[in-house]
This record gives C-alpha cells, sequence and structure tokens, in this order.
C-alpha cells in the first residue's frame, strides 16, 4: 500500500470512529457526516441539523493530504 492511501485509510478510519462517539449536548438534534473525496485528498467531519429555529452547520475536523503530508 502506498503511503497516500495508507494515509486515506487512516484518516477516514478515524473520522468514522470519531463520528460514532455520538452528538455534543448543545448539538443534540445534529447529524454527523464524514465527507470523503479521495481524488482530491480532503476528508471532514461535520454536524448538520437544526437547533430550535437556527440551522446548524459546523465543520468539526478537516484534513488535506497535500506534497505526500497530512
Amino acid at each position: 500500500m502506498n503511503k497516500i492511501k495508507k494515509y486515506q485509510k487512516i484518516l477516514i478510519d478515524y473520522l468514522e470512529d470519531y463520528a460514532k462517539g455520538g452528538n455534543p449536548v448543545n448539538l443534540t438534534n445534529a447529524d454527523a457526516h464524514v465527507i470523503v473525496d479521495k481524488k482530491n485528498n480532503h476528508f471532514q467531519f461535520l454536524r448538520i441539523g437544526w437547533q430550535g429555529q437556527y440551522y446548524i452547520f459546523t465543520p468539526v475536523l478537516h484534513f488535506d493530504i497535500k506534497n505526500g503530508k497530512v
């Protein structure tokens, strides 16, 4: 497995495990989303939902692989 594919797998596994941790107390109605773009090496975890009348879109973690580095 080359280095980039190894980093991709590590990041995806980490973000998926992080998403299983449940919602924080202040965002009980927000859904967890893992966004993966392997082609451009972008990896993100965010929460989306509603808090009363307010729409919540919160990027929590974002990783890029550039020049062989995370």
